[in-house]
C-alpha cells in the first residue's frame, strides 16, 4: 500500500488487522516515521542509502551479497534498490560496486558518498 507524501496523519490502529502489510512510503514522510517505530514493513518509494542495497537501512556485508547474487541472476534488484547498487555512480551494477562497497565497509578511504541519503 503507497501512502502519500502528504499525508500527515495515520491512526495507530490504522493497520493492525494486516501482518502482511508492505506500506509504500517516502524517506522522511510521517508514514516512513510511523512504519518504522511500529516495525511494520516498507519500501522506499524515492529515496535510500547509497550501498543500501537490501533496504533495511543499514549499509553492511549483507549489500555486498546482495549485489553479487544480483549478478549472480540469484535475485534481482529494482527500482530505488538497483540505483542504490550502482555505488561508484557510473550507470551501471557490476562487481566493482561490490568491491567498492566491501571496501568502504573495511574503512578504506572511498570518494562515493556510501551510507548517505540518495534519492532518483
Amino acid at each position: 500500500m503507497e501512502i502519500p507524501a502528504t499525508v500527515s496523519v495515520i491512526a495507530n490502529s490504522a493497520f493492525q488487522n494486516d501482518s502482511n502489510l508492505t506500506l509504500g512510503v517516502w524517506y522522511g514522510s510521517y508514514a516512513y516515521t510511523y512504519a518504522k517505530q511500529r516495525g511494520i514493513t516498507y519500501v522506499l518509494l524515492d529515496a535510500v542509502k547509497l550501498g543500501d542495497v537490501d533496504g533495511d537501512d543499514v549499509v553492511n556485508i549483507n549489500d555486498v551479497t546482495a549485489i553479487q547474487r544480483h549478478l549472480a541472476e540469484y535475485e534481482f534488484l529494482d527500482g530505488i534498490y538497483l540505483y542504490a547498487a550502482d555505488v561508484n555512480r557510473d550507470g551501471d551494477v557490476a562487481i566493482d560496486d561490490a568491491t567498492t562497497l566491501q571496501q568502504s565497509l573495511a574503512e578504506y578511504e572511498i570518494n562515493y558518498p556510501i551510507g548517505e541519503v540518495i534519492t532518483q
